[in-house]
């Protein structure tokens, strides 16, 4: 009888310790660390880029192990935007570009990160900018973790004109090419 107890104890630790280290995970985006870029052709032979400075975002992850299946959050704000100079920052600001003053926030929500090859996942959501929402999806690769942290590059192109934004005229370019390098913090329970 006692070594019945002590097999269904010990399996009863091993199904635990799986599910421990197999259970939700939740990660911040550690922005000391992580950037989202853009980069926007201008008079066909030259590019304007620029990043966002001041975003959070979270990704849950259901398994310790993998981000499949994971649910993106990301707020940026409008006001955090750099580019070449201040006057730029300002005129981006207005309701050509992303009408800052009834629209202050960009965010990206993505229900589900589906894996297509080794490593690299298709977050497929709905990006609000300039109070227009739109389905995209963004490509994303996990670089890796070391200790606590893991690492993604993600990409993808937006057009302009799915959201209203008409600054520029024909010397500013359609396509919107998106770079974000995110270092990812595990956040204590």
């Amino acid at each position: 009888m006692k070594k019945r107890a002590r097999t269904f104890i010990t399996l009863i630790a091993i199904v635990a310790t799986t599910f421990c280290a197999n259970a939700q995970t939740n990660w911040a985006f550690g922005a000391g660390h992580s950037n989202i870029g853009f980069a926007i052709q201008w008079n066909e032979f030259s590019f304007r880029t620029g990043e966002f400075k001041d975003f959070i975002g979270t990704i849950e992850s259901p398994d310790s192990t993998t981000f499949v299946n994971s649910k993106i959050n990301l707020v940026i704000k409008n006001s955090g935007i750099d580019v070449i100079n201040s006057h730029l920052n300002k005129m981006l600001m207005s309701e050509e570009y992303l009408d800052s003053a009834k629209c202050p926030e960009i965010s990206f929500n993505c229900e589900k990160l589906k894996k297509y090859k080794k490593n690299k996942y298709k977050a497929e959501g709905l990006i609000t900018i300039k109070c227009k929402s739109v389905n995209t999806t963004f490509l994303v690769e996990d670089n890796g973790s070391k200790g606590k942290n893991s690492f993604m590059k993600i990409t993808g192109t937006l057009s302009k004109k799915d959201f209203g934004i008409t600054g520029g005229g024909d010397r500013l370019g359609d396509v919107i090419n998106i770079t974000a390098y995110l270092e990812l913090e595990k956040k204590k329970k």
